[in-house]
């Protein structure tokens, strides 16, 4: 005869009962499956089950009922299961004082109570199988955040994005609490007759909160439903938040491919699905994160909040083709997109001499010494020349191996492969943007000042900087500025 059960504690314990008969029949009767979850384990890996495996070995294991007696929707649970999940879990949802509507038909929805109670189920078992934690804690952390997002109307989320260019030690690297890098050397996702594998994988994770709004859906064959659904402005500023720490990222010097290719982990009662963890399609090669990176980072990422910098209107031609260049297929679209960023800050409305303008202009606003600026002009004045050979169609491969192009480089061969000879275009490029930037968005900060009028570059003409500049200010005499030191 059953005891009577009391307490939350008891059903904690019959859920413990119910997954520790399911591990150990996995074990006995499925050892191929258990033989894959613990080589990921073994090899520092992750894994995930596919969910509607892990709901037959439930019934199968753990209820002892037949796959032909399962529903899509409900599923199948013992009934004493489903009144205690109603009585301690369930019983936390205030129906009353939330939005009814009727079944949309054609709508698959999955959140019965039934399939709650199977996601519970799942969570506590992954989780508990991962990291070793035990079933009886796990429990009451689901309880916990269930009533927490319930209470608050909003629940946490991990955005997780595949950068393999990215390296660091160890890993685990924080860039702050919410926001880290993470090493999985080994994934799978398991089903019950097959696994997919996949290798190394280096995660930029975000850690965020959503809010939501809980709708209850009256439909009595299907014993009622709910659907969480996102506030889409909430969810919009959310996918802002990520652009900023993509933009920080780069504006720091690291060059990585995110074309809005993304995971997301969602608390126990969504269903969890396979991880995509996308490979880019291009590589910058690899780039390590310092110390000195992590603290550049933070600091910009605040700057760049405080002024909502991604939304400034005055820049958003330049920031638009800032995230672009780095998802072109082809090089030489990255090249374009980088001398348009160029062009849209340091020539504004000019249409003449605009390589000669761009060149001055640009090297005027970096540079304080006269060294840095003949060597910043000249190379910008160069490498024009290949925007302009890409653009009108000319031969630009045979170009780039020029003396003019290969002196500014690190490797100066011109026998070395295109793909060496671009890239290392396209870095230089990229950290005077970089430089450009960095500088913008401290001066809109007012960490510097420079800039007279209100609009940064709103007069802009072809020696707008000769008056401006740190260097001219600190060299005091104009004649070192004369036309044969920048030609």
């Amino acid at each position: 005869m059953e005891r009577n059960i009391i307490s939350i504690q008891d059903f904690g314990q019959i859920v413990k009962d119910d997954l520790e008969l399911l591990i150990k029949g996995i074990k006995d009767e499925y050892s191929t499956v258990w033989r894959n979850i613990d080589e990921n384990l073994n090899r520092n890996g992750k894994f995930t089950i596919e969910f509607d495996s892990f709901i037959v070995l439930l019934n199968e294991l753990c209820f002892k009922t037949n796959r032909s007696d399962y529903h899509p929707i409900k599923g199948y649970l013992p009934e004493n299961r489903m009144k205690l999940f109603e009585k301690f879990i369930l019983s936390e949802i205030k129906i009353e004082s939330i939005h009814r509507k009727p079944f949309p038909r054609g709508r698959e929805l999955i959140y019965s109570k039934e399939m709650l109670y199977y996601r519970m189920l799942y969570s506590i078992f992954t989780q508990h199988i991962a990291n070793d934690k035990s079933i009886l804690t796990i429990f009451q952390d689901c309880l916990e955040l269930w009533k927490i997002a319930l209470n608050t109307n909003e629940f946490p989320i991990e955005f997780q994005i595949a950068l393999p260019d990215i390296d660091f030690e160890g890993d685990k690297l924080e860039l702050c609490p919410n926001i880290f890098f993470e090493k999985i050397s080994f994934y799978s996702h398991i089903h019950l007759n097959l696994t997919e594998t996949s290798g190394l994988k280096i995660l930029l994770i975000f850690k965020t909160k959503q809010k939501f709004q809980l709708e209850f859906i009256e439909d009595p064959e299907l014993n009622n439903q709910f659907d969480f659904i996102l506030d889409n402005e909430d969810w919009e500023n959310k996918l802002k938040s990520l652009e900023e720490i993509i933009f920080c990222l780069r504006i720091t010097g690291l060059s990585f491919v995110y074309n809005g290719d993304y995971d997301i982990s969602y608390p126990w009662w969504f269903r969890e699905r396979k991880r995509l963890f996308l490979h880019p399609f291009k590589s910058f090669g690899k780039t390590k994160i310092s110390d000195n990176k992590i603290t550049e980072f933070l600091d910009y990422h605040k700057y760049i909040r405080n002024i909502d910098f991604l939304k400034d209107k005055e820049f958003s031609v330049v920031i638009r083709r800032y995230f672009q260049l780095f998802g072109r297929e082809e090089w030489e679209d990255s090249i374009l997109d980088q001398f348009i960023i160029l062009e849209a800050i340091f020539t504004f409305t000019s249409k003449s001499e605009i390589t000669f303008r761009l060149s001055l202009n640009l090297a005027l606003f970096l540079e304080n010494s006269i060294e840095n600026f003949r060597t910043t002009f000249e190379c910008i004045n160069n490498f024009y020349g290949l925007r302009s050979s890409i653009v009108h169609g000319d031969d630009w491969k045979k170009q780039i191996r020029g003396k003019d192009i290969l002196k500014h480089l690190t490797n100066k061969d011109p026998n070395q492969k295109i793909y060496n000879i671009i890239i290392g275009i396209f870095n230089i490029l990229k950290t005077y943007i970089d430089h450009a930037l960095k500088k913008i968005i401290l001066l809109k900060n007012g960490l510097i000042q420079e800039e007279k009028s209100k609009k940064l570059f709103q007069n802009i003409k072809s020696y707008y900087f000769l008056e401006n500049s740190d260097f001219v200010k600190k060299a005091r005499k104009y004649d070192q500025l004369s036309l044969k030191d920048t030609e």
